[in-house]
């Protein structure tokens, strides 16, 4: 059974199709999209995400979850919360959120951007091919590689990015966490042969106030990621992730690499 996005953001009670897989577990993104949704959900329409911390526990197979979402506390401008995800009686991913309504500042710095090193035309878009060894939630998405090469390719050093979209309607922050979250780990093109790899902890930071409303299958987004430590099968990532020229957010992983 093949379900699109925004059919299972909103199927009830929460379920996930085994199209969304990504090796033995569901895909974290949608795992964290479907968290992000439920919270959003009991927060003030003119308050933001700013901040997401996602642990991935244990995995969660194809079929039904419980999703739990709680506000912790709501102030004058930040709201705060937490979210876990169960299946079979058991916490597989927890996460915690930070909400906020703008306010003027004297201060403004401009977010750091994004500098592919080739325009679309001249990125090498993923084939099925190339793709043969990738999760299969991958057919989701809609990717064209600028940095590195393709996972277990031996290329690269540590560094992957592209532009990247979904390819059915995907509206909003949920949307924009699974896209984020759908590249491959930083390592991966500089195995020659494929190898597991799977995410512990995420963190994201959101920036901008017009993420409620994008379709994020109608335009290319650019995605870039740097490894900033990587020894003893785990690795520390960063990354950020655009919509012309403007970033929308960045995040910090650790992944956990199995050879």
């Amino acid at each position: 059974m093949t379900r699109a996005f925004e059919t299972v953001l909103n199927t009830t009670p929460p379920s996930i199709s085994d199209d969304w897989l990504q090796g033995r577990t569901s895909f974290g993104g949608i795992l964290t999209a479907l968290a992000l949704k439920e919270l959003l959900s009991l927060v003030d329409n003119n308050r933001q995400p700013l901040s997401l911390n996602i642990q991935f526990i244990r995995p969660v197979y194809p079929g039904t979850v419980n999703i739990s979402p709680t506000i912790i506390r709501t102030g004058k401008y930040l709201t705060q919360g937490h979210v876990s995800i169960e299946q079979a009686g058991k916490i597989a991913v927890e996460g915690q959120a930070v909400f906020g309504a703008s306010r003027t500042s004297e201060l403004q710095l401009q977010n750091k951007t994004i500098n592919l090193s080739k325009p679309i035309e001249e990125a090498q878009p993923l084939s099925e091919t190339a793709s043969r060894h990738f999760p299969k939630f991958i057919q989701h998405f809609d990717f064209h590689y600028t940095e590195s090469g393709f996972p277990f390719s031996g290329q690269g050093e540590g560094q992957i990015g592209g532009f990247c979209r979904h390819r059915q309607r995907a509206i909003g922050y949920p949307a924009l966490v699974a896209l984020f979250d759908a590249w491959p780990p930083t390592l991966l093109p500089m195995y020659q042969k494929p190898v597991a790899a799977s995410s512990v902890h995420w963190h994201v930071q959101f920036y901008g106030e017009s993420t409620h409303s994008i379709d994020f299958s109608q335009e290319f987004c650019e995605y870039h990621a740097t490894t900033l430590h990587a020894e003893t099968g785990l690795a520390t990532t960063d990354a950020l992730i655009s919509l012309n020229g403007q970033t929308l957010a960045s995040g910090r992983q650790l992944v956990a690499f199995f050879e």
